[in-house]
């Protein structure tokens, strides 16, 4: 996972009315700055937003993420890889590039569109 400069880890779950909802988990992204923990991780806290609105309007914008509760860690590449396996229960989530609503409910890691050829 650590090949890609910035992500950010989603879950698609079902809202207590039965629709598609993105929560949004964190964003990763590579800062060397000569220190032995290159990766840094924002994790989000109650980050969720209707997959239809995400899928219609895009990613939210930063003013969205900054008013959730945040906690960053700073990181190797090996536990940024286990951060991300913790949200998918043990494995590493499946990369994509973008949000559908044919996505099936699960852990998925999206690039940053500077990351997509």
């Amino acid at each position: 996972m650590s090949k890609y400069l910035e992500a950010s880890a989603v879950t698609i779950e079902l809202d207590e009315h039965g629709e598609k909802v993105v929560h949004f988990s964190g964003d990763s992204y590579y800062c060397d700055d000569g220190t032995d923990t290159p990766y840094r991780f924002t994790e989000y806290c109650w980050g969720y937003i209707p997959l239809k609105e995400v899928v219609e309007n895009g990613m939210p914008d930063g003013d969205w993420y900054g008013n959730l509760k945040q906690y960053i860690n700073d990181c190797t590449e090996k536990q940024l890889d286990e951060i991300y396996e913790h949200y998918d229960n043990g494995k590493m989530p499946q990369v994509i590039e973008k949000l559908s609503m044919d996505l099936p409910l699960g852990c998925y890691i999206i690039l940053a569109e500077d990351n997509i050829a």
